[in-house]
């Protein structure tokens, strides 16, 4: 399958890092990444969350938390615009693999992300958030 007919996206897998890599953007294909019917959630301006839409019911592991709540699964980021899922530019792929990175061997929680942050902003630092608004 050819460059136009994939999107460049970060799959995020139960306890393995992120990684960056290109999908098909039809139902089957994303069906196949995330273990089921897949449900696409709006994360960030342009950048959706596609999981699986039944995930916990079915007794999926814990992946990540989100302010949305908890993710099952894997589950895969992509850019979304007026057509639909699109490609996500290198560098919010980047800040993406950064955001969702594993610490310690589980992802840490938005709060402990944030409070992250703020430590980081208070010596100067540029928090990821604000990073990735740079690029938006």
């Amino acid at each position: 399958m050819g460059k136009k007919h994939t999107i460049q996206a970060v799959i995020v897998r139960v306890g393995q890092e992120p990684k960056a890599t290109r999908v098909a953007r039809t139902s089957g294909a994303l069906s196949k990444l995330v273990g089921g019917d897949p449900v696409v959630v709006p994360l960030a301006p342009g950048v959706n969350l596609v999981c699986c839409e039944d995930g916990l019911p079915r007794g999926m592991e814990m992946n990540a938390q989100t302010i949305h709540g908890p993710i099952v699964g894997d589950f895969v980021l992509v850019g979304g615009g007026e057509n639909g899922l699109a490609s996500l530019p290198r560098k919010r792929v980047d800040l993406l693999c950064e955001e969702f990175a594993l610490e310690g061997g589980k992802r840490l929680d938005p709060m402990k992300r944030y409070e992250m942050r703020i430590r980081s902003y208070e010596h100067g630092g540029m928090s990821v958030i604000e990073q990735y608004l740079e690029v938006v």
